[in-house]
């Protein structure tokens, strides 16, 4: 049995990291490869049953900073847990400086540093350190994954990826349960209770800064004044246990007496379902390592903007239209609603979705695991 020791922020069902990564452990074959999972924040809705029920185990750590507290607390579970794992699979920049030591020292031969950003976020002081473990992670990694070629050449440059030495890992969906039923969509609209004259603008992620969801409200009130038959499905989490930009969405929303036009939906286990209800789908994010909710609202048909700052590589149909944030909400809103969705249309080859196929891309990982042991 091979063991993978998962190191990740947040187990949140919201959240889209947590989510890609246990859709690969749903899929690969768990008799032959196990995760567990080393966590820093807790949130409500979160995957702690599922991950017990699948076989694996949870360790709530404390999140490294300058008291060193974390220090003792890993030297003390790498001790305990001597032998077990064989890789250590790092999701966050700073595990990989304040773990790889420590489980190299236990026996651990491979740190895994995986890139889920193309960015190191905002502020002066943040984006200095965040740089620096960048720089760590690249010296101490075993081995570099990726979620995309832009998330690769961001962290470790784009030497490592003409010479093989990152990998990208696509982040991958189930994507013949978003293919589009009339139906349903119907069924959806009558659960949520929306007329079917109501042109439904859908966004999933979670809440907080990188996705945007300030500029989005900008956007949602140009569209309202052009058509006011129109509301707004936000889905997702409040984002992690610290950084939600909940509150400052919803003083958006109420300042532009949107309230009514606005629904925050929450974590949902349906999203494949809100996905057809809707007619199209905005994601404007400040930045994205990849943009997953981009694959799966085209697997539901559904015209999709993203901003440029979203990578090309999510790019499956001609659905997907990418514009800059530099553009007015205005600009955004004519361009949004200049394109008509014919319901009977929104059938998509699969074909198309291939090479983010789930399967597919969990026996590719399941692999590069098994040849580390």
């Amino acid at each position: 049995m091979t063991k993978i020791l998962h190191i990740v922020h947040v187990l949140s069902r919201g959240g889209g990291l947590s989510n890609l990564i246990m859709n690969y452990y749903r899929n690969i074959d768990r008799t032959k490869v196990q995760f567990d999972f080393i966590y820093f924040e807790e949130v409500n809705s979160n995957f702690k049953e599922e991950i017990t029920s699948l076989g694996g185990k949870y360790y709530k750590f404390t999140k490294p900073s300058l008291n060193l507290k974390y220090v003792k607390e890993a030297k003390t579970f790498f001790k305990a847990h001597n032998g077990e794992y064989t890789a250590v699979h790092c999701h966050a920049l700073f595990a990989v400086a304040a773990y790889a030591f420590i489980a190299k020292k236990s026996g651990i031969k491979i740190i895994i540093a995986h890139a889920h950003s193309n960015s190191n976020g905002m502020g002066t002081l943040r984006k200095i350190r965040n740089a620096a473990l960048n720089h760590v992670a690249n010296c101490l990694a075993t081995y570099k994954f990726a979620c995309s070629v832009e998330a690769a050449s961001f962290m470790f440059g784009k030497r490592a990826i003409k010479s093989n030495k990152a990998r990208v890992i696509s982040n991958a969906i189930d994507y013949q349960k978003y293919s589009f039923s009339e139906e349903i969509r119907a069924a959806v609209r009558v659960d949520l209770k929306i007329p079917e004259d109501m042109f439904v603008v859908g966004h999933v992620g979670a809440l907080t800064y990188p996705k945007n969801h300030i500029y989005l409200i900008e956007i949602f009130k140009e569209i309202k004044k052009i058509n006011p038959r129109s509301l707004l499905l936000l889905a997702g989490d409040d984002g992690l246990a610290s950084g939600s930009t909940r509150p400052l969405i919803e003083a958006k929303v109420e300042e532009y007496h949107l309230k009514d036009s606005v629904r925050f939906l929450g974590v949902r286990n349906d999203l494949n379902l809100i996905l057809m209800a809707e007619d199209v789908f905005v994601f404007p994010s400040n930045w994205e390592g990849f943009g997953l909710a981009l694959i799966e609202a085209q697997a539901s048909g559904l015209p999709s903007f993203a901003s440029t700052n979203v990578p090309l590589e999510v790019k499956c149909t001609d659905l997907a239209m990418f514009l800059s944030l530099g553009k007015s909400p205005e600009d955004w809103a004519k361009e949004i609603l200049s394109y008509r969705c014919d319901v009977n249309k929104r059938m998509i080859d699969s074909k198309k979705f291939s090479r983010f196929d789930i399967k597919e891309q969990a026996g590719k990982l399941q692999n590069l695991y098994l040849q580390m042991s």
